[in-house]
């Protein structure tokens, strides 16, 4: 007796056992599994690269706010020392 369990499918609501698969079915059936992870990998991959940007972003527009608000200090410094 075998401890594999039995791969089943859904296929247009039917179960279908993989090994009553014809070789090229199962060729397919190994094909649409590893597309959806390789989907699965990229939608993670993408929500990591999404985060990444948003964060590079906002140290930017933080960081040229910073940058003006210490040219108006100096332009305010200069023109308190010229009176």
């Amino acid at each position: 007796m075998s401890d594999q369990k039995e791969q089943i499918i859904m296929m247009d609501d039917q179960e279908i056992k993989v090994a009553d698969l014809d070789p090229d079915q199962q060729r397919l059936y190994v094909q649409i599994v590893d597309l959806k992870n390789k989907q699965s990998r990229h939608q993670l991959e993408f929500e990591q690269l999404q985060e990444a940007l948003n964060n590079f972003e906002s140290r930017l527009v933080t960081s040229l706010k910073e940058e003006e608000k210490e040219e108006e200090k100096e332009d305010e410094e200069e023109s308190d020392n010229s009176e």
